[in-house]
């Protein structure tokens, strides 16, 4: 069987790449990796240390190299004949040989090392001739030969001056998909499911609640007041499916704008009636969305983490993807804000592997977001990585775009590059003015007036 042409059949691959090398070799094989992630999903074994520990692991194993991965690149050497794990994979990507699908293998050298079912006319890439991060391009090139996606975006230069970047398909998505117009459907307050397939099992609901991003909160700012008031209303009413449609409608604004006060007595009131109705899926829902990110966002990671194990339990109890999914991206978050960044990665994979299209879009750049920003300052791979994210989380509108300029601008002052101030006063308007977020605001804001005092010269 041949490997289909069309990228959309192949959306159901969890890896655009997967590398089979031994371990003699790891030094150079993490910096590919790391040169990778910042512009598709990899499977490089020690990122998945958690995933990996497991009775039967040869057939794991077996299963990511022949489904779950687009293209597998091998390390050849010496080394790689040796090793018993090396063998194994080796013997998956024989069979994809004689299956046909011998585009999805990608073969690279450290050596002249003779290996098992390979011949003189095999094409390999020369390491000996590339720096990990070169290497890394011609594994991009030919990912994207195979998707079929025309001419390869390369990374933006970087002279302490970094050019733009390129618009690029998002990672882990198909090509051509919408993003202007995306949903988030919640579930209706039953505690059944309509489908296999969330999408299917929230749509009837008829709580939409879109993702323009921080756009559709300019829209509440004229009447917030009334609408708040009108929800309390229905609260004290008792009017259950009229006060969760204007809730989930409140729910974004109130972050944004840090209402805290008003989104916890509101989560609250609401959480109450759907624990009397025995809506445990809503009732999760709340606890993850109404209740803990705000302490996520606010870094109170030991009450984020109990707050979230509750939403959990009621998740899990209605057997609901979505509250599952919003736990695992949540954990993520207090983890990478910890500084775990393996944590951090295992739960935003496994956050994403549950979400749909634009969600899971979202979580795959966040993942990408936390890895980059633990990365050292002054490193190129940090600075290109958060030079694409950056236009990634613009094009969702999300607070992220401004959170990743600070950073970015982090890295300028690092490195003592001018392009320092003005990124720094980007993510300033931009928290302040448009998505308004007073706390992101003021840290912006403490940095630019950080970089105005290093160019003046003072301490």
């Amino acid at each position: 069987m041949n490997e289909p042409a069309d990228p959309q059949q192949r959306a159901g691959r969890r890896f655009g790449v997967a590398l089979s090398f031994p371990g003699e070799k790891r030094a150079y094989v993490s910096r590919v990796a790391s040169a990778l992630q910042a512009r598709t999903s990899v499977f490089y074994d020690a990122d998945h240390e958690a995933q990996l520990a497991r009775l039967d692991l040869d057939l794991y194993l077996q299963d990511i190299y022949r489904n779950q991965a687009e293209l597998l690149v091998v390390f050849l050497c010496e080394d790689y004949s040796r090793n018993e794990w090396c063998s194994l994979e080796w013997r998956a990507i024989r069979n994809l040989i004689k299956m046909g699908e011998r585009d999805r293998i990608m073969l690279m050298r450290f050596d002249d090392a003779i290996v098992e079912g390979l011949f003189s006319h095999d094409g390999c890439v020369d390491l000996r001739k590339h720096t990990p991060e070169e290497a890394a391009d011609l594994i991009c090139q030919r990912l994207s030969q195979l998707r079929g996606a025309g001419t390869p975006t390369s990374p933006p230069g970087l002279a302490l001056g970094i050019q733009q970047a390129n618009t690029r398909e998002p990672p882990g998505e198909t090509p051509g998909i919408e993003q202007e117009t995306l949903i988030v459907r919640l579930p209706p307050p039953t505690g059944t499911r309509t489908g296999t397939d969330p999408a299917s099992a929230l749509r009837t609901s008829g709580l939409e609640v879109p993702l323009e991003g921080w756009l559709r909160s300019l829209a509440i700012d004229s009447n917030y007041q009334e609408r708040h008031d009108r929800l309390v209303v229905s609260l004290i009413n008792n009017e259950y499916e009229e006060a969760a449609t204007q809730y989930w409608e409140l729910l974004y604004y109130t972050g944004t704008r840090e209402l805290w006060i008003d989104r916890a007595y509101l989560s609250e009131r609401l959480l109450e009636m759907s624990e009397r109705r025995g809506d445990h899926r809503t009732s999760g829902l709340i606890l993850a969305k109404g209740q803990a990110w705000p302490l996520v966002y606010n870094r109170r990671a030991r009450e984020a983490r109990k707050a979230l194990e509750k939403a959990l339990a009621f998740s899990v109890r209605a057997k609901d993807r979505l509250g599952i999914a919003l736990y695992h991206e949540y954990m993520a978050d207090v983890a990478s804000s910890s500084g775990n960044v393996r944590l951090a990665d295992e739960h935003y994979l496994e956050a994403r592997d549950l979400f749909q299209g634009a969600e899971a879009h979202k979580v795959e750049l966040k993942r990408l977001f936390a890895r980059s920003a633990h990365d050292d300052l002054g490193s190129r791979n940090r600075i290109t990585a958060l030079a694409r994210l950056r236009e990634d989380f613009g094009s969702l509108k999300s607070y992220m775009e401004g959170i990743t300029q600070i950073e970015l601008a982090r890295s300028y002052l690092f490195l003592g590059a001018p392009e320092a101030l003005i990124t720094a006063e980007e993510a300033y308007s931009l928290l302040e003015n448009d998505v308004k977020m007073p706390t992101s605001a003021a840290k912006a804001k403490a940095l630019l007036e950080r970089i105005l005092k290093t160019r003046r010269g003072e301490r």
